[in-house]
């Protein structure tokens, strides 16, 4: 299986094409062994989220970032 497919499956299991409206997500990168992508501003401030998946088919972490203002 593909780079290019694993992340597609994640991204349909995490609700696809809905999923990717609802969050702005931009920038959809395919990882080695998942899918990384940036997220529009929101309340939580996170602004990207990687989901990577074990061999054993299990979900290892999902990462959010948050952003920081420098003033």
């Amino acid at each position: 299986m593909t780079d290019l497919e694993k992340a597609t499956i994640i991204v349909n299991q995490l609700g696809g094409k809905k999923f990717l409206a609802m969050t702005g997500c931009k920038n959809i990168l395919a990882l080695e062994n998942g899918v990384r992508m940036n997220l529009q501003k929101n309340i939580s401030g996170a602004n990207l989220l990687e989901v990577t998946l074990e061999p054993l088919d299990i979900y290892n972490e999902i990462l959010q970032v948050h952003a920081r203002s420098f003033e």
